[in-house]
């Protein structure tokens, strides 16, 4: 996973704060198998899902599924 800040992409012209890809790449052979992009606005609150994912980074373990409804 990677961030972009401002935000690689845009919706009806504008940039995001910050987004979040998460990539993935099959294991046999590298080529890529799909990415997900998550853009974030500045909201000055503390965002859980944004500090598991840098806890995970660090090597700590995060379910994810926590943050999915």
């Amino acid at each position: 996973m990677h961030f972009h800040t401002p935000s690689e992409h845009t919706f009806d012209g504008e940039n995001f704060d910050l987004e979040l890809h998460i990539v993935h790449k099959y294991k046999e052979d590298g080529s890529l198998g799909a990415v997900l992009g998550v853009m974030f606005e500045e909201n000055n609150e503390d965002n859980p899902l944004i500090d598991s994912l840098l806890y995970a980074m660090e090597g700590g373990n995060v379910n994810l599924g926590s943050f999915v409804s």
